[in-house]
């Protein structure tokens, strides 16, 4: 029962904390899946009431989006990509109605407190530019340890780590964790660790220092997309948060991670930890073509099914009648449960969202102290759209929507912060012209 109490200690400073720094509740929940596997491997409570881990931080975040709400109701508006998530989200509830699987639709009513937490509470708190970076230096803060615990505190047994308690997973018992959610902590904690790195060398050392154990900790969950991705956005976002601009910079960055890459796939091939090696080339295609099987029978049978179906989809999580299981890739699952409805949404959410990423970029010398901030979020949706390429679901996939609310809420704020900049230059230049001709007027008298 210590951990239990460990934890309760942890939500009630938080909540004490959330109070005058609201975003770091944003920080909690970016880390929440990670937060409850490692509780899980300590106590059987954590297993057997899963809720409890995700009860205490969803406190945390209603407590801390509390005195928004009320400082700031009469300001709350719900910006175009935000009414675009929640009209994505309730046309899904709808499709319940001609879906081909109806009987898997609690799975979607399982993540509504996800959905609630993500595009409820969590984009209330990011409404505030200082909720966004509170946010992600909290992430970061709480990665930190998770990743050494996860290093030097669990025992591994193949791709997961062992839980304090069995638990069902498709009918059989399993006494480990599941290795994508795991993989995903690591990933954007090393993300963190990289682009946010400190000035102080001593710092400096530590944040290289727990990228290099969060890539080893995914490396362990054996998740190849978490990785590919992880390498993709630390090469193009870490020059770029840092100032690295130069050309030679990035080649030198490039050839780096092209070294360092042929490394890890000869140590991959290499090793097999748990009796389980992904990466050979049997695995890597036996994958790929499982995942593109799925898809497939997901939009033949979106196709085949009438005008109906292409325009409004074949209904949530119909894709566990076309092949049993979820497709492992959100663009086809929406395209093929939601139609051209759904997916009109969806890319409207995702190039908007990416229009306004690269506003915001080409605006970066007007505020240099938000940089890394800016770049992070940058970061994590990118990290989160390649991932939702290889294991995505609407379901279990909240982030990525999160991701382009709140760079639209900063994008926002960089507009407002540029025009304030703005006014005060015209105010100054208006003073001092003022002032000089008053300065005059004497001597021309």
């Amino acid at each position: 029962m210590i951990w239990l109490f460990l934890f309760g200690c942890l939500i009630l400073i938080s909540l004490v904390m959330s109070s005058k720094r609201p975003g770091i509740a944003l920080g909690l929940i970016l880390m929440m899946f990670g937060l409850e596997q490692f509780l899980q491997t300590r106590d059987a409570i954590f297993v057997t009431r899963s809720w409890i881990s995700n009860v205490g931080i969803g406190a945390v975040v209603l407590f801390a989006a509390m005195p928004v709400i009320l400082k700031k109701f009469n300001k709350l508006s719900v910006d175009r990509i935000h009414l675009a998530v929640l009209v994505l989200f309730a046309f899904a509830f709808l499709s319940q109605l001609w879906t081909l699987s109806p009987e898997t639709f609690f799975r979607t009513k399982k993540a509504i407190p996800y959905f609630i937490l993500f595009f409820g509470l969590a984009p209330i708190i990011s409404s505030d530019i200082k909720g966004i970076s509170q946010g992600i230096w909290t992430a970061l803060y709480v990665g930190i340890p998770l990743v050494f615990l996860f290093v030097f505190l669990v025992t591994w047994e193949g791709r997961g780590i062992r839980l304090a308690a069995p638990v069902f997973v498709k009918g059989k018992l399993s006494f480990t964790s599941p290795p994508l959610a795991l993989a995903t902590m690591a990933a954007q904690t090393g993300i963190l660790s990289i682009v946010l790195v400190s000035k102080n060398k001593l710092l400096q050392l530590l944040q290289f220092s727990v990228f290099a154990l969060a890539v080893y900790v995914a490396y362990r969950t054996q998740s190849r997309g978490q990785l590919i991705a992880l390498a993709i956005v630390t090469l193009f976002c870490y020059p770029l948060a840092n100032q690295g601009t130069k050309l030679k910079q990035f080649v030198v960055a490039t050839l780096s991670f092209i070294v360092l890459g042929i490394i890890v796939y000869i140590v991959f091939q290499s090793f097999d930890h748990g009796g389980v090696n992904r990466w050979n080339q049997n695995a890597i295609r036996h994958a790929a073509e499982g995942r593109a099987g799925m898809s497939a029978a997901l939009l033949s049978t979106w196709l085949e099914n009438g005008l109906f179906s292409v325009l409004f989809g074949l209904g949530v999580n119909s894709s566990f009648a076309t092949s049993g299981f979820y497709v492992h890739n959100l663009p086809c699952e929406i395209l093929g449960e939601y139609g051209f409805f759904g997916a009109s949404i969806f890319i409207f959410i995702y190039f908007d969202a990416t229009r306004k990423a690269f506003r915001v970029i080409k605006k970066l010398h007007h505020y240099p102290h938000m940089r890394r901030e800016i770049v992070m979020l940058i970061a994590l949706l990118l990290f989160s759209t390649i991932v939702s390429m290889k294991e995505g679901s609407m379901s279990s996939w909240p982030h990525l929507f999160f991701y382009a609310i709140a760079i639209s809420h900063l994008e926002k704020h960089s507009r407002q912060f540029v025009a304030s900049q703005r006014s005060l230059r015209e105010i100054f230049m208006t003073s001092f012209y003022n002032g000089s001709e008053h300065s005059f007027h004497p001597t021309m008298r």
